[in-house]
């Protein structure tokens, strides 16, 4: 970075004004807390002396705006579980991924059984309770594979998927089984029951 503004600085005398070079940082202020910063750094040519001006800008409340934004646009607004249009541009992705590297991507696809009787029965909160409850219980047990790289999503009303990494078909069965006995737990609390239609590689 200082080399680049010497740089501007050497060539001030020909140029007028360089494009800025702004650089993000994070900093520690006087009271403890850490906000990030915009360094942006040009060359202005002044009295025929070589000027590189310095603005300090404070973005801290831009980067949490940005963050805010970009989770909102993932995430789905009932479940908090990753959105149909985040699963997509993750399974294009993977996809893209295990072509190249000729391995397998696997794609767990399941929806909840007997959701619009509960809706009919209990009343829609009931059901989106329980779809908040059913989506905390495959979290929970995908927050569990660590080492795997999963990607859990709601892609319609009463329908689920889970993108696995590389991984062939025999590989994800136990993770059908585990949602076969979340799906048994919350058919006992909720009167509906989680089928999971089919686990299948994707490349």
């Amino acid at each position: 970075m200082l080399l680049a503004i010497a740089n501007c600085a050497r060539r001030a005398e020909t140029v007028i004004v360089i494009p800025e070079i702004p650089t993000e940082a994070e900093i520690r202020i006087a009271t403890g807390e850490v906000r990030k910063i915009k360094l942006i750094a040009g060359a202005l040519p002044w009295q025929g002396n070589p000027v590189v001006p310095l603005l300090l800008q404070d973005i801290t409340d831009l980067k949490l705006i940005q963050q805010r934004l970009h989770i909102l646009a993932v995430t789905d607004q009932l479940t908090v579980a990753f959105n149909r249009r985040h699963a997509f541009n993750i399974g294009h992705a993977l996809f893209k991924e295990g072509v190249a590297a000729s391995s397998k991507v696997a794609l767990a696809v399941f929806d909840v059984d007997h959701f619009k009787r509960l809706n009919d029965t209990y009343g829609h909160s009931a059901g989106d309770a329980a779809s908040k409850a059913l989506t905390q219980s495959i979290q929970t047990l995908i927050a569990a594979e660590a080492a795997s790289r999963m990607t859990f999503a709601r892609v319609g009303g009463d329908e689920f998927t889970i993108l696995l990494g590389p991984c062939s078909q025999r590989q994800c069965l136990p993770l059908t089984g585990n949602l076969g006995n979340i799906g048994a737990a919350c058919a006992g609390r909720s009167h509906m029951a989680l089928r999971v239609d089919r686990c299948f590689p994707l490349s």
